[in-house]
């Protein structure tokens, strides 16, 4: 029994020594060897290994180490330096175990395929001209994906783009120097369906671009690659591109995308992003152990790639794009790019419009009804102006007596003294003088009347406050008069300038005084005295205080301008309601309020008019 669990122990305990040291080998770091015919930098290389590395490393089971060699091609050529590199390759990487080989380039692929190099490393290709693999006798350790451009496909295009198209113009490197594009006579002859050619490719540059400056209507350029004119020199060529299509009179397409962007309008191109990517999926799967065999040789898929600003320059509409085209540098009018925002700015514009609207038509209508309610003030005020004449007429009809009678006296001691041999004539111009001063005593009493009944539009204008009072207690002095009361004045000896209605003041006073002289009926007349006085206050204010000594306000203080209110037998309840009305549409405010030891007091303030 100990036995058998002594041996389970120490199979347990092997078990996991085991295990814990499988766990702390550290897995095998996989190793991928990038051949390219030129470096890397080169705009469409980099793109494509930049596809490519970040595939690979996102997407391989295994951590992956890669290398990466140029042939330098485009520089260098020949047996002895193809030779050579052949030799250098197999001493850098003689102890270095390779998974996996990336080709880029047909001329990469050449070079493999005549050095023999690594015969049992799957390898695969990419960005290979589809005429130059078909020559090729590719190991059974080979296979990739080749690039087929078509002259068919780019005049197609060019007449999709521009119907009206009558030629294409070939630019680039001569037909043996582009084993991409051949383009031989034969293929421009079978290519040309109504669409005749302007071969460019090999000519001088200057010439070149001599030639795009002035071509005919109706062309299309198709600009392939120029690194070569054929005069030794060696141009870059999104250099010479961008700088071609600058000068060129006509749109020109290609069939490479990073090119696009550069001034073409674009094309049907390769898209070496993508094909990196493509490429690092089949590598992955080479690494996880597939044969090169099991992978068919593919020619890659162009896609239509265009500049949005190009389009735009030459009027080519959306519709004649094909189906799946990738439009760059799209600049989106400023309805697309900020239509939430400008139908909202619309609608708050919309909606301050119809509140501005809407304000206007209801500031229209206040002034319309602010001015039909001074309208029906002034009537109103009228209306009490007539019903106060009525009330002291008999003072009025005594005091317009005293003028007459004296001019008749006057007029009838003249007569007697004409009457005379030898008239006293000084004395008869005194008389004189005596009858114009009573007759126009009569026609100022006449005239001050005139003015308080006649109905007016409001009139305001810059008047001494208390001169408005000395005109208003001089119109009623002749009422106090008969009801036996005392007019006590006290103003303000600075000048009190308001801007007021001098003929609705004055009303307002009489109409105060009144109200007064009614309020002391049962006061004995020895202490009948209504005080009126003007002084200057605080916030450039003048106040006017009306006060007597009659019974006071007593408990209806708080109704005393309400309209229709009144405590007299046979009033109308209007005066003071009226006399509020006028304070208040001059900017004044009026109180009541009740002295001590009676009698009422009613006191209003205005502001003064500060002139310069």
């Amino acid at each position: 029994m100990l036995k058998g669990r002594a041996i389970w122990a120490v199979t347990f305990v092997l078990a996991f020594l085991a295990a814990s040291a499988h766990a702390s080998v550290p897995a095998r770091q996989q190793s991928v060897l990038v051949i390219s015919a030129d470096s890397l930098g080169f705009p469409n290389l980099a793109a494509f290994y930049a596809g490519f590395r970040s595939t690979l490393q996102q997407r391989a089971a295994l951590p992956v180490r890669m290398y990466s060699e140029s042939l330098d091609a485009s520089l260098f050529d020949g047996p002895a330096y193809r030779s050579s590199i052949a030799g250098w390759y197999r001493q850098k990487y003689r102890d270095i175990r390779l998974d996996a080989i990336l080709i880029i380039g047909h001329v990469s692929l050449q070079f493999l395929v005549e050095t023999k190099l690594w015969p049992d490393v799957p390898v695969y290709f990419a960005l290979a001209s589809e005429n130059a693999v078909r020559g090729l006798a590719l190991p059974p350790n080979v296979s990739g994906q080749t690039v087929g451009l078509r002259l068919d496909d780019a005049v197609t295009l060019a007449r999709q783009l521009f119907p009206d198209t009558r030629q294409v113009a070939l630019v680039g490197n001569r037909p043996e120097r582009d084993s991409y594009r051949p383009f031989h006579a034969a293929e421009l002859q079978a290519a040309e369906r109504g669409v005749g050619f302007l071969d460019l490719r090999g000519m001088r540059y200057e010439t070149l671009a001599a030639r795009l400056a002035s071509l005919p209507p109706r062309t299309v350029v198709y600009h392939t690659t120029l690194n070569d004119d054929g005069s030794g020199r060696v141009f870059d060529p999104l250099i010479s591109l961008a700088a071609l299509t600058r000068v060129s009179n006509r749109p020109t397409l290609i069939d490479v995308g990073t090119s696009v962007g550069l001034g073409p309008v674009g094309g049907m191109a390769v898209r070496p992003g993508e094909q990196g990517k493509q490429a690092a999926l089949k590598i992955i799967r080479l690494l996880e152990g597939e044969a090169p065999a099991s992978m068919a040789v593919e020619t890659s898929t162009l896609s239509p790639v265009f500049d949005w600003r190009q389009l735009q320059r030459w009027e080519v509409p959306d519709a004649r794009l094909p189906s799946g085209s990738e439009v760059r540098f799209y600049q989106p009018t400023a309805w697309q790019q900020y239509r939430i925002q400008i139908v909202g700015a619309m609608l708050v514009i919309a909606c301050l419009g119809a509140l501005s609207t809407a304000l206007l038509l209801e500031r229209r209508r206040r002034a319309l009804a602010v001015a039909e309610s001074r309208q029906r003030l002034a009537e109103i005020a009228h209306m009490n102006r007539n019903a106060t004449a009525g009330i002291y007429s008999a003072a009025i009809a005594h005091e317009l007596n005293q003028p007459l009678a004296a001019i008749l006296s006057n007029a009838e001691a003249a007569e007697m003294m004409l009457a005379r041999p030898d008239p006293p004539i000084d004395e008869l111009k005194e008389i004189l003088a005596d009858i114009r001063r009573d007759d126009h005593r009569a026609g100022d009493l006449i005239g001050r009347m005139r003015s308080l009944l006649k109905p007016s539009e409001v009139n305001t204008r810059i008047v001494d406050m208390n001169a408005v009072v000395r005109d208003a207690l001089r119109f009623i002095a002749s009422e106090a008069g008969v009801r036996s009361t005392v007019l006590s004045t006290d103003f303000t000896a600075e000048p009190a300038p308001v801007l007021v209605d001098p003929v609705q003041m004055q009303q307002v006073l009489i109409n105060l005084v009144l109200n007064s002289l009614d309020a002391m009926s049962a006061t004995p007349r020895s202490q009948r005295v209504v005080t009126v006085s003007t002084a200057l206050t605080g916030k450039n204010l003048v106040e006017v205080v009306v006060q007597d000594t009659g019974t006071g306000f007593d408990s209806n203080i708080e109704h005393v301008f309400d309209s229709f209110f009144t405590t007299k037998a046979h009033g109308m309840g209007l005066g003071l309601s009226i006399t509020a009305a006028i304070i208040q549409s001059h900017g004044g405010a009026i109180q009541a309020c009740d002295v001590p030891g009676g009698g009422a007091c009613i006191r209003f303030q205005l502001p003064l008019k500060v002139t310069a």
